[in-house]
């Protein structure tokens, strides 16, 4: 009897083992297939900070594209509407979602711009951490038209004023 409990035990916790496995992949499967789901499941947070709203006068990102899936290293290129005027600087800046106070906007590589002054890239841009990889975490980035010369690996507590457009991407 003593021999029949021990094998049902260990067939008990191979089921409870399989099934926590089963559930966290299916969490890490809806995360990376589905992302905009799986920020519905995220806690609310402060909707301004956490959100900024893109400016139709702002620069324009065409890389990465809203809910993309992306590596740690990315090229984030885009577009103003005009050239910078004297004075002014395009940023860019990337945040891990959901915002906690223990968290930042970092301040990622200048954007270099074409000959037109218009089109623009910054390389490298990093998303996250080593450790981060695998996770399906969902980053914020930023690109903004600022007053000041910020630099890379700045970290700021609300993205930097200006006129800007903002995309959520998921870390790979």
């Amino acid at each position: 009897m003593n021999q029949s409990r021990k094998g049902n035990w260990a067939a008990f916790c191979a089921a409870a083992v399989f099934l926590s496995v089963l559930a966290w992949a299916s969490t890490l499967a809806v995360m990376v297939t589905q992302p905009a789901l799986a920020a519905s499941r995220l806690p609310a947070v402060d909707a301004i900070s956490q959100s900024p709203s893109s400016d139709s006068s702002g620069p324009i990102m065409a890389q990465p594209l809203e809910g993309q899936i992306v590596p740690m290293m990315i090229d984030v290129v885009g577009e103003l509407v005009e050239p910078l005027a004297e004075g002014q600087y395009l940023v860019v800046a990337v945040r891990p979602l959901p915002q906690r106070n223990d968290q930042a906007w970092w301040i990622q590589s200048s954007p270099i711009f074409n000959d037109d002054r218009l089109r623009w890239q910054s390389s490298p841009t990093y998303i996250g951490r080593t450790s981060d990889g695998g996770l399906g975490y969902p980053f914020m980035v930023c690109s903004v038209i600022t007053k000041f010369p910020f630099e890379r690996g700045q970290q700021l507590v609300d993205v930097p004023a200006g006129p800007r457009s903002c995309v959520t991407v998921i870390r790979q």
